[in-house]
């Protein structure tokens, strides 16, 4: 049947007209028959050359038979289900990329010829191909990717995988994947068994060198629903050591988009209505006119949002600008291509490529603008995962830890990694450009094996690492690991050499030869006994003199010590073989053994040394025991007496305490009533009497206090307190004795700072550090008391500038009865007096209230410092 060319163009006047698309009619034999000018200037014919063109001259067999198979589709079911993707050769011998579907043309209901609507994808494609060449170079040496990545052996094991297995199968992870066969994963849910066949298929077709095309499958998770994934397979070498790289990708969500996009054209028979692309109309004051499903999609609004809607309203400030240049160009009746990002309903962007065409009236007057526009957001996430994979390569590359070097295959250095400075002293700038056979760094020994090696690397050889010796740049040898291979970077195949010092690894190796040296001396030398034995106890060796074991060696060897021990023991051992094992740790056991009618103690010590080997070192212990005995024997006795103490102290200060109260009550009371009445050497006697029995007085208290500290009696009543009421009522009390003694007294403190404390004990530690301060510093001297809030504590400090402190003596201050005695010039206005008690209750009170105390001093008559840190909430220590 003839093919009517100016009824076809007539009728889709407006595709052969305005499309930004590549128009083209052919035959069901597929003659081209006819084609828009884009389709002639993208394949580089002319019109003239259109009766000669044929599909076979475009594509090649695997396109031909796809072609063949879409002709038969749209014969069998009048229509083309999917779109599909041709790679077409131009005239001048390049290729370009098409993704195209098919409209049948009709005559009496009879198909005699197809109408195509081709999009070029030749960039979205070369960007993918880039990503795809990008991976293939590099992948190896990345470990995170946004895919599933795994490795598998040439036998279909699993050797390696990263983290996202997790996602794909939801309850599994990595960890109980590695080291299965992939049908045993694929086997883990009974739905996903489908899927094997074609796995091992393109396993196969991997191994023999092919590249297959990306596989698309329905995974079944383990818990859950199922997911759509893309899979990718390619043999690499790693390290010498080929195995299957696989890459899988979650496409669900363009599986279930495609569903959509499928179910959208069922419903819509209208060539526009159907369009893969956005449809866009706009009249001449850029007012939306017409729009698409497709673009409604994309954008995220209704049709009804968008008509009428002006085109300015999708665009940022920065857009507009552009696309007002491009209307101008088109009222021209010029016809554009270019890239735009629209804004979303949902205010995120999206990018697109855009077909624009002037809308003209017969006269050629401009009515508005009609486009197709494409999401590239795609092919932008892919250009940018190229950049962003070649970068990360390069920082990868910039920051090993080992020496990474690419010589090109005339044995030049192209490239080295900053790590080389470090290893041999050279920067990369001295190295890059020269021949590695001129440079004076491998050892002359080890020359010839790298050049061998490096043919046979280039041959296509997968070696084995070697260990040799190179010099650094200071001359001196340092000991290497070498392995290499060869990576295509680009269109050039280099050789890949990874370096790493082992130079401390030889050095340990000899080490390690003259330790053992040393430890078979040792070992040969130690009186202790040695058994080796199985995880079942079973007896495997053992050294010591036949005449102090307990069994002759005959009847133990190759036996379990369970079987040869007493009851008593038995359990023990294998409990202890069990624990050395398991934990890898030393285990220790003590026992008795009745050896020639004579009670011997034992110590065994378990060694692990192997998984399935414990070693065991048994020295007696007898004389220890015995020792051990006298000295529990001698600390019950020393308990007893320091029991002893206690009650004694105890006994003697109550007893001490009720007639002392009579003591200085009764002096108290005739110097109140009889003072006046008194001679003056009546009068020194009785205050010497008061004085006395104050302090006596005082020291009693304190011993009740050490008391009630050995019997864990000495307690606290907490309650809220404004302790810098404290500190001022105590230097008031104290404020006679301070000008006695000629000496300068400064409080710096807040107005107040409440704490949960016991006032009677914080008001005895304040006074006792205040009097000690008064006591040791010379006339006219400065006594600080410091109050002040840091983060969660109260720091109280009494500084003075009197005695100060030796080092000795700090190690001492807050001991029981740790008193000072400190003469000679320039020491006589010290008071002396004092039972050393006073800073140890001190410490004990501060203990109790889950503070600090803490002594500074930077020697003798340089003063000192004690200071005392408070909670200000409750905690425990």
């Amino acid at each position: 049947m003839k093919y009517n060319k100016e009824e076809i163009r007539e009728k889709y006047k407006d595709l052969f007209e305005n499309s930004l698309d590549l128009i083209y009619v052919n035959d069901l034999k597929g003659n081209i028959l006819d084609a828009n000018e884009i389709a002639l200037k993208s394949l580089g014919y002319n019109r003239e050359e259109i009766p000669d063109l044929s599909f076979t001259d475009l594509v090649d067999k695997e396109n031909l038979f796809k072609a063949i198979k879409v002709t038969k589709e749209i014969m069998e079911k009048g229509k083309q289900t999917e779109r599909s993707e041709y790679k077409l050769r131009k005239k001048e011998g390049k290729f370009i990329y098409i993704e195209t579907y098919a409209i049948p043309l009709k005559k009496n209901d009879k198909i005699y010829a197809i109408l195509g609507i081709g999009t070029n994808i030749t960039e979205r494609k070369i960007a993918e191909q880039k990503l795809r060449e990008s991976e293939e170079k590099y992948r190896h040496l990345f470990e995170n990717s946004p895919y599933f990545v795994g490795l598998v052996d040439l036998k279909g094991n699993l050797i390696d995988c990263n983290n996202r297995a997790e996602h794909f199968l939801s309850v599994h992870k990595k960890e109980d994947l590695i080291g299965k066969n992939f049908r045993e994963i694929f086997s883990i849910n009974e739905n996903n068994k489908y899927i094997i066949p074609t796995f091992e298929e393109t396993y196969k077709n991997i191994l023999k060198g092919e590249i297959p095309e990306p596989i698309e499958f329905k995974l079944y998770r383990t818990v859950g629903e199922f997911l759509w994934l893309n899979l990718r397979g390619s043999l690499i070498d790693i390290e010498g050591k080929k195995s299957i790289q696989f890459i899988i990708q979650d496409i669900t969500e363009k599986k279930e988009a495609e569903q959509k996009l499928k179910e959208s054209e069922e419903k819509y028979k209208n060539l526009v209505e159907n369009a893969q692309e956005g449809v866009w109309a706009v009249d001449e004051n850029d007012d939306t006119i017409f729009v698409n499903p497709k673009l409604c999609e994309m954008l995220g609004y209704t049709k009804e949002e968008m008509i009428g809607t002006n085109i300015n309203f999708f665009l940022e400030d920065s857009m507009i600008e552009l696309i007002n240049s491009y209307r101008k160009r088109r009222e021209k009746g010029l016809k554009d291509s270019y890239e735009l990002e629209f804004i979303k309903k949902d205010g995120t962007l999206l990018n697109t490529s855009i077909k624009a065409a002037p809308i003209l009236t017969e006269s050629g007057e401009f009515k508005g603008s009609f486009a197709y526009i494409n999401d590239i957001t795609n092919r932008k996430i892919a250009e940018q995962k190229l950049k962003e994979s070649e970068k990360r390569y390069r920082n990868l590359f910039e920051s090993m830890p080992y020496v990474i070097v690419l010589i090109n295959q005339k044995g030049t250095i192209t490239d080295c990694n900053p790590a080389i400075e470090k290893l041999i002293g050279y920067d990369k700038k001295e190295l890059i450009g020269k021949d590695f056979k001129n440079l004076q760094i491998i050892h002359p020994k080890y020359l010839p094996v790298i050049l061998k090696r490096f043919k046979r690397v280039i041959k296509g050889e997968v070696l084995h690492p070697i260990e040799i010796q190179i010099y650094k740049k200071d001359v001196n040898l340092i000991w290497i690991n070498y392995q290499s291979s060869l990576v295509d970077l680009g269109n050039e195949s280099l050789l890949q050499i990874i370096v790493d010092d082992i130079s401390e690894q030889k050095k340990a190796e000899l080490e390690l030869v003259e330790s053992e040296k040393k430890f078979r001396t040792i070992f040969e030398a130690i009186p202790d006994f040695f058994f080796l034995v199985d995880h079942d106890t079973t007896i495997l060796d053992y050294k010591g003199k036949e005449e102090d074991l307990y069994l002759p060696p005959e009847l133990f060897l190759g036996k379990k010590l369970t079987k040869v021990m007493p009851v008593e023991i038995k359990d023990l051992s294998l409990n202890a073989v069990k624990n050395t094992i398991k934990t890898q740790q030393p285990q220790l056991m003590e026992y008795a053994l009745t050896i020639k009618n004579e009670t011997r103690h034992f110590e065994a010590r378990f060694l692990f040394f192997s998984e399935e080997r414990v070693a065991i070192f048994i020295r007696e212990i007898t004389d220890r025991k015995k020792t051990d005995l006298l000295i529990k024997e001698e600390i019950n006795k020393l308990k007893e007496l320091d029991q002893i103490r206690k009650d004694l102290i105890s006994r003697v200060s109550h007893e001490l305490k009720t007639p002392l109260v009579s003591v200085v009550g009764g002096s108290e009371l005739l110097l109140k009533n009889f003072k006046e009445k008194m001679k003056d050497e009546e009068l020194e006697l009785l205050e010497i009497i008061q004085k006395g029995g104050k302090r006596l007085k005082h020291l009693i208290e304190n011993l009740l206090d050490i008391t009630r500290i050995d019997y864990n009696k000495l307690t606290l009543n907490k309650q809220p307190h404004n302790i810098c009421d404290i500190i001022r009522e105590i230097s008031n009390d104290m404020i006679y004795l301070i000008k006695e003694r000629k000496l300068i007294l400064n409080i710096e403190q807040p107005e107040s700072l409440r704490l949960n404390i016991d006032r009677i004990r914080i008001e005895q530690v304040i006074a006792n550090l205040l009097l000690n301060a008064i006591k040791n510093t010379p006339p006219m001297g400065n006594i600080t008391l410091k109050l002040q809030k840091k983060e969660d504590w109260a720091e109280f400090s009494v500084s003075d500038t009197g005695v100060g402190l030796t080092k000795e003596e700090m190690n001492i201050i807050f001991t029981r009865f740790g008193k000072i005695e400190r003469y000679g010039q320039g020491l006589e206005y010290i008071d002396i007096q004092g039972s050393g008690l006073g800073l140890f209750i001190s410490k004990e009170i501060v203990d109790l209230h889950s503070g600090y105390i803490r002594a500074e001093s930077e020697g003798r008559n340089k003063g000192s410092t004690f200071i005392v840190q408070l909670p200000i909430q409750n905690r425990d220590k």
